[in-house]
């Protein structure tokens, strides 16, 4: 699919004011429109490894 890729991670807080640490995201505009979007997920799910993760910041670094 073609057309504009934006990358980059996000670190919100939880409710009690704790940063609950970076997660990568990729979002794909086409026509000015969001096409597709992946959002991962935090570093300490399933022990550091991500499969999800793997993806964006694959497809973040070609």
């Amino acid at each position: 699919m073609f057309g504009w890729r934006v990358c980059g991670t996000v670190n919100s807080k939880n409710r009690f004011g704790g940063y609950t640490g970076s997660v990568p995201f990729v979002v794909l505009f086409k026509d000015g429109r969001i096409a597709q979007k992946t959002i991962g997920e935090t570093a300490d799910a399933h022990d550091g490894f991500s499969l999800i993760n793997m993806g964006i910041n694959q497809a973040c670094t070609q």
